[in-house]
C-alpha cells in the first residue's frame, strides 16, 4: 500500500519532502501534457483544470485520453446549471474523476443535481464546513461524493473542530486533504494522531487513490 499520498501544489517547485507519492496539479492541457511527460514513479496522477460548463470539454477529453496519468478534471466555482450537469455526464462516461470548488451558498444546488444523478461521483473541495448545515448532511449520504479539505491558507488550530467534524460526517474513506505544504501535512498528522491506523491510511492514501482513480 502506498503511503502518505497527498494532493499538493507542486508546480511552482514547492517541496516534495513530506510525501512519498504525488498528485500534480495542472492549470491547462498544455501544462498537464508537460507534467505527464516529465512524471516519474512517484507521480501517481495529474489533476487538470478545465471548464465543465463549456462545449470545449468534449474535445479536451478526447485529446487527453492518451495521457494515462491525467485522472481528474477540476473546475473552480462553476455555474451549477444544465451545462454543468452535461459536463459531469461527459466526465462520468469517459471515466475521469471530477473535482469542483463551489460557493457555500451553492451547496443546495449541488444537492439537487446529485439527487437527480445518483450514479455520478464528485470530489467537492471546501475550506470550511458547518456541522449544523442540513444540506451538508444530505450530501454526505450521497454514495458518490468525496469531501476534499483545502489546506491552503488556513489556521489549523482554529480549523481543527470543523476538520474533525468533516471526517466524522463523511467518514475517513470519503475525505482527502489538498493544497498543503509540509507544514500543513505535519499539522494534519498531529490532528489525527489518535485516529486508528486504518483511518490514517484512508485519509492519506485510500481516499486519494479511490476518488482520483489512481489505480485505474
Amino acid at each position: 500500500m502506498k503511503e502518505k499520498i497527498i494532493d499538493a501544489h507542486y508546480i511552482e517547485g514547492n517541496s516534495k519532502d513530506h510525501a512519498d507519492y504525488f498528485v500534480l496539479i495542472a492549470e491547462n492541457l498544455s501544462q498537464a501534457s508537460i507534467l505527464t511527460a516529465q512524471s516519474d514513479e512517484a507521480t501517481l496522477g495529474v489533476v487538470m483544470s478545465a471548464e465543465l460548463t463549456k462545449p470545449s470539454i468534449r474535445p479536451i477529453l478526447e485529446e487527453i485520453k492518451g495521457h494515462s496519468k491525467i485522472k481528474v478534471i477540476r473546475h473552480e466555482f462553476p455555474e451549477l446549471d444544465h451545462r454543468f450537469e452535461n459536463g459531469l455526464s461527459i466526465i462520468y462516461k469517459d471515466n475521469f474523476a471530477a473535482e469542483v470548488t463551489i460557493k457555500k451558498e451553492d451547496l443546495g444546488k449541488l444537492e439537487s443535481i446529485l439527487e437527480k444523478h445518483s450514479d455520478y461521483s464528485l470530489i467537492l473541495a471546501l475550506d470550511f464546513i458547518d456541522r449544523k448545515d442540513p444540506v451538508l448532511k444530505v450530501l454526505s449520504k450521497h454514495p458518490g461524493l468525496c469531501l476534499k479539505i483545502i489546506c491552503s491558507n488556513i489556521d489549523f488550530e482554529q480549523s481543527r473542530p470543523w476538520i474533525l467534524d468533516a471526517i466524522d460526517i463523511f467518514g475517513s474513506d470519503n475525505v482527502m486533504f489538498g493544497g498543503g505544504d509540509k507544514q500543513a501535512f505535519e499539522a494534519i498528522l498531529a490532528m489525527i494522531d489518535d485516529f486508528s491506523s486504518q483511518d490514517k491510511e484512508n485519509l492519506f492514501s485510500g481516499s486519494v487513490s479511490k476518488w482520483y482513480k489512481l489505480d485505474a
